[in-house]
């Protein structure tokens, strides 16, 4: 009796391991074969997230940009409180910038910031947060 039910508690497991697996092979396959459509879900995802937290502008999709390394933005006040993992939403109508913790669930800093004549993002010294969808802050500008 002890043995039959031994045996069909590893079965359920065994089919749970398999179920589980297939699943995450079909998205792991999806992410592979468009990866652009994951950094869009993402982006997507992020900007859900922070429009829950504050009235993000209408009528635009920002660019989303994920801080990497806060150290080589540390001369600029506006991401003086940004850590890694970070993102800057950039409504480049709006000229205005949102800084999102993910990890906090919460908007760090917001803040104008100005567009180069080659097309950068660079938040101003008397901003107070940025961030671009799609690629990665670094020194304040849009790589």
């Amino acid at each position: 009796m002890k043995k039959n039910i031994l045996i069909a508690v590893l079965c359920i497991a065994l089919a749970g391991s398999i179920t589980a697996s297939v699943v995450l092979y079909g998205k792991l396959s999806a992410l592979s074969s468009n990866p652009q459509q994951a950094a869009q879900d993402q982006a997507n995802a992020i900007i859900r997230a922070a429009s829950k937290l504050i009235v993000l502008p209408e009528g635009e999709t920002p660019s989303v940009v994920k801080v990497t390394d806060p150290s080589q933005l540390a001369d600029q006040p506006f991401f003086a409180n940004a850590r890694a993992g970070d993102y800057v939403l950039l409504y480049y109508t709006e000229k205005k910038a949102v800084l999102y913790n993910p990890m906090q669930n919460q908007i760090v800093n917001v803040g104008p910031f100005d567009v180069n004549s080659a097309g950068s993002a660079a938040v101003p010294a008397s901003a107070t947060s940025t961030a671009s969808a799609g690629t990665q802050a670094t020194g304040g500008k849009k790589k």
